[in-house]
């Protein structure tokens, strides 16, 4: 393998014209009085949520939040989802111990997807495993 080969697989921050980074979304700014900004929740009140762990960069999870749970979030530090089985809201760790310290919340670019870096205590899947994403397709 050849060393451009290797800095391709390497490389996570490309430079748009800006010198932006392109898989950087914006921090959740033009919070005045702890109010979320205008984010586009979908037809049943939700928004996606990818948590990822804010040192290794590992993705842990994609859940769901509605307004309330998000408030909850920001208000807590800690991660509070809506499940979509149960139609409830739900404090990950509440029942297993493995909290989720909020470090910082993104959104994206179309304001329809959530970031959330977290410091995770103990394992993220509930089947026991470090993230929800440990089977591999290709």
């Amino acid at each position: 393998m050849n060393r451009e080969m290797k800095d391709e697989g390497r490389r996570t921050k490309d430079k748009n014209i800006q010198g932006r980074d392109r898989a950087c979304p914006c921090p959740l700014k033009g919070m005045k009085n702890n109010r979320v900004p205008s984010l586009k929740f979908d037809e049943k009140g939700l928004i996606a949520a990818i948590v990822q762990d804010s040192k290794s960069g590992d993705v842990l999870m994609i859940a769901y939040m509605n307004k309330e749970s998000l408030e909850i979030t920001l208000k807590e530090k800690r991660t509070c989802f809506y499940s979509r089985s149960r139609q409830t809201l739900w404090r990950k760790g509440e029942s297993s111990g493995h909290v989720q310290k909020v470090k910082s919340i993104y959104y994206d670019c179309d304001k329809d997807a959530l970031l959330i870096k977290v410091k995770q205590e103990g394992v993220a899947c509930h089947t026991g495993e470090w993230s929800c994403f440990y089977r591999r397709i290709l």
